[in-house]
């Protein structure tokens, strides 16, 4: 019988890759590794790690990370945050190829799965050049560089210091990757969370639990760019996209200038706008706002931590079983717009009606107990100002 000398190499080499690759993701193989990183890697990296087992990942090329627990010191050769605790079933790192001459590790992408991450959210400091001498030292060796993180499933405890306030969330998606384009440094994000509450001051106005939130944007160091925004709490959806300036890490001097949509109960809608500190409307009770579902489509200015204060809006406002005391609207739909207090002197917390109508079933009238209800109205254009209520004029058809 002829011999293969080449497929006989082949399958050798074969076996002895399937070999090695089954004995790197033992348990046996981890304990050495573990016992041999803790003999020869300095204590001074900043990052103390455990794990039961690796896994190799041939495509794309990486390492999975087997019940990894993780915890950062104040200083640390991957940059994170003090303090960072992690947590998982599963962390992925997905390699670039070395740069042994630059003396750092490029990782493409971290990725955590079914996990808990404790971390903050911190203004960044002022990176300080390092001169690099003729050789390359253990914490130059070990200085980490990330492109990508990704979180799937997780539970995030995230402290926002600059903004005294707390959050926690249930990461189902989130991707962050960072991008340079001209000398400029951006994050691309991509976020779906769930389950989100949050410990703030007492000045912030916002809801403190959300259902759920996505969004699609690039941040940089003049603000945000959002492609796609969605929030959702209680039946109350907003859906909106264009852009945000100001810190956005420190929450100062935040204007947003957004295409807007939203829908959900009308009341809630009101009780936000209309309840803030120093507001006589604050002890109004929720039954005495008007009740129905709503939804508008348009434009909208404002200050993020002045919304009350500063929205600008326009476009169209539609309803359905509009209820106000002892009126009652089947159908809605108002064009126009709304300037609050503070935007300026002229105009300031004035309504602009364009054109509107109101619609209602017609009940006919029978004898003297039934009388006739409902039919069309269709309205004019008109201003209105909340601050000097006026009489107005206007059109009316019936």
């Amino acid at each position: 019988m002829r011999k293969h000398p080449v497929l006989i190499f082949l399958a050798v080499l074969t076996l002895l890759i399937g070999s090695a690759t089954v004995y790197i993701q033992s348990a046996v193989f981890a304990g050495q590794l573990k016992r041999i990183l803790a003999k020869y890697v300095p204590k001074n990296l900043g990052i103390t790690a455990d794990f039961t087992n690796l896994s190799i990942q041939v495509f794309p090329p990486g390492v999975g990370i087997v019940n990894p627990r993780i915890e950062v010191a104040d200083k640390n050769a991957a940059n994170l945050p003090p303090g960072t605790k992690i947590e998982a079933e599963r962390m992925e790192l997905a390699f670039r190829p070395l740069q042994i001459l630059s003396g750092r590790v490029s990782i493409h992408e971290v990725k955590i799965v079914n996990g808990k991450v404790k971390t903050s959210l911190i203004p960044g400091q002022a990176e300080v050049k390092k001169h690099r001498g003729v050789g390359l030292s253990w914490q130059d060796l070990f200085e980490i560089q990330t492109e990508r993180v990704s979180l799937e499933n997780t539970a995030v405890d995230l402290d926002l210091p600059s903004l005294k306030s707390h959050s926690h969330f249930n990461a189902k998606a989130v991707e962050i990757e960072k991008v340079s384009e001209k000398n400029n440094i951006f994050y691309d994000i991509a976020v779906y969370l769930g389950e989100l509450s949050a410990e703030t001051p007492a000045s912030f106005r916002y809801p403190k639990t959300l259902d759920s939130l996505r969004m699609t944007a690039r941040l940089g160091a003049s603000g945000m760019d959002i492609r796609e925004f969605e929030l959702v709490r209680e039946g109350t959806q907003a859906v909106a996209s264009g852009r945000v300036t100001g810190d956005l890490l420190r929450g100062t001097g935040l204007k947003a200038d957004l295409a807007l949509k939203l829908q959900g109960d009308l009341a809630r809608m009101l009780d936000f706008l209309v309840k803030h500190p120093g507001d006589p409307a604050a002890n109004m009770d929720p039954s005495r706002l008007p009740q129905g579902h709503v939804s508008f489509d348009g434009h909208a200015e404002m200050e993020l931590d002045r919304v009350p204060e500063t929205l600008s809006a326009r476009g169209v406002l539609k309803g359905e079983t509009v209820v106000y005391r002892n009126y009652r609207i089947d159908r809605a739909e108002i064009e126009g717009s709304y300037t609050a207090p503070t935007v300026g002197t002229e105009g300031a917390n004035e309504i602009v009606v364009k054109k509107a109508f109101f619609e209602s079933k017609e009940i006919e009238k029978q004898g003297g107990r039934q009388p006739g209800v409902g039919g069309r109205i269709e309205i004019g254009a008109f201003k209105y100002n909340l601050t000097k209520p006026v009489s107005i004029e206007t059109t009316v058809e019936l």
